[in-house]
């Protein structure tokens, strides 16, 4: 009984042997380079033998005759193309970051694939790096997302429709700080959002329109304290909302640093936080008439008007026209004091003007006399019911700052 279980045991060890040495003789890879890559190397040599022998080896294409194998090579060739292109499209299923559920679908961006494709993913972009994770709606970006430039630096975090921001969102400097926050119109800064500066400060709240401030809003300082809350156009407040008004309408706007200036029936306040200072009279029974700004000087070396900004004369000659008034002329107290404040500010063209003065007060100049020799060349145009004054250090130049009147 024991040998005839011995004589199974062994012809069951000879055919498992054989077996064994047929896997391990087809998987070698001296086997595989003689034998099989041999034969597909011969396969190959015989497809691709396109020498026709007769006429039964030709196709007819539009009276052309191609070969037969000519033409089944080129198919078998674009189908192999044709294979590896749609195997390097296929979503390739990396791993989450930790704290995420699993992992996200990845495209790149060129995809076909990802043109039919709903849901979570991330997109690749050209060099590989990753350029977006979040929803998309048929191959459109759409919902919420975030967006990141090839240095891997987020750009744009919020909602997305199609392809572009819209909705509320968060727009990144390149240092990571935030940009600003609020909503979107295609791309743009429009509706009501937040500017920061690239130090984390905020720097203005309240209307945007096409990625300016356009509206009503509040501007803060370099330490984030509010200074002024009006109307803004282009980017710029609108100075010209200034004159006309009280002294105490203008502090319900203006609440940075000011310097009072006064000499006997004039008054001026300089506001270096929005560099502007305007001027008035004193005078009338109620304390509303006792002070109310006639006019204001913006001390900027840039003039904006109806989304358009000036540098200089020549440009606003084209747009406004000729001047009602060109030349020399001497300056008032209250240019001299913008003057004086502007160079505080920081201007170097200009030279301080001597203001003379009784006060103790860094703040508050109660002007006994001043420098009334110093001249400057303006030009003065008329829009609107409104007289613009710009002041130039030569003729046709740039002009230093500029002031607003009625006309």
């Amino acid at each position: 009984m024991l040998s005839v279980l011995r004589i199974y045991i062994n012809i069951i060890r000879e055919k498992f042997t054989k077996i064994l040495a047929l896997i391990w003789t087809y998987t070698n890879p001296r086997y595989v380079k003689e034998h099989l890559l041999i034969r597909i190397k011969k396969f190959l040599t015989g497809l691709l033998n396109i020498k026709p022998r007769d006429k039964d080896d030709y196709y007819t294409v539009f009276g052309w005759m191609v070969s037969r194998k000519l033409a089944f090579a080129i198919v078998i060739f674009l189908g192999l193309v044709c294979a590896v292109y749609i195997a390097g499209m296929k979503p390739v299923n990396i791993p989450g970051k930790s704290g995420t559920d699993g992992g996200m679908l990845t495209y790149r961006y060129d995809a076909v694939p990802l043109r039919f494709h709903s849901g979570t993913v991330r997109i690749l972009g050209k060099s590989g790096y990753r350029a977006y994770e979040g929803s998309i709606k048929d191959g459109a970006v759409e919902g919420t997302g975030k967006l990141y430039n090839k240095e891997g630096t987020l750009v744009y975090s919020g909602e997305f429709e199609k392809n572009m921001y819209n909705g509320t969102g968060k727009r990144y400097y390149d240092n990571q700080m935030l940009w600003y926050q609020g909503e979107f119109k295609d791309n743009e800064f429009s509706g009501n959002g937040i500017l920061y500066r690239d130090n984390g400060i905020k720097e203005y709240e309240g209307e945007f329109s096409e990625n300016e401030k356009n509206g009503r809003g509040k501007l803060f300082d370099e330490s984030g304290n509010p200074v002024y809350t009006g109307t803004f156009s282009n980017g710029e407040l609108l100075y010209s909302d200034i004159p006309g008004k009280t002294a105490q309408e203008i502090s319900d706007m203006y609440t940075g640093r000011r310097i009072v200036y006064s000499a006997k029936d004039q008054f001026g306040v300089g506001m270096p936080n929005i560099r502007a200072l305007y001027w008035g009279g004193t005078g009338g029974d109620t304390l509303e008439e006792t002070y109310r700004a006639e006019g204001v000087l913006v001390l900027k070396d840039t003039f904006c008007l109806q989304k358009k900004t000036f540098t200089g004369i020549p440009g606003i000659k084209e747009y406004l026209g000729e001047p009602v008034y060109e030349g020399n002329t001497g300056l008032t107290l209250m240019e001299c004091a913008a003057v004086n404040l502007l160079v505080d500010l920081g201007n170097r063209e200009l030279e301080k003007i001597d203001i003379r003065s009784d006060s103790e007060f860094q703040d508050v100049v109660e002007v006994t006399d001043y420098d009334r020799t110093r001249e400057i060349y303006i030009y003065s145009f008329e829009n609107n019911g409104l007289l613009y004054t710009f002041y130039c250090t030569e003729k046709e130049g740039r002009f230093v700052f500029w002031k607003c009147e009625a006309a």
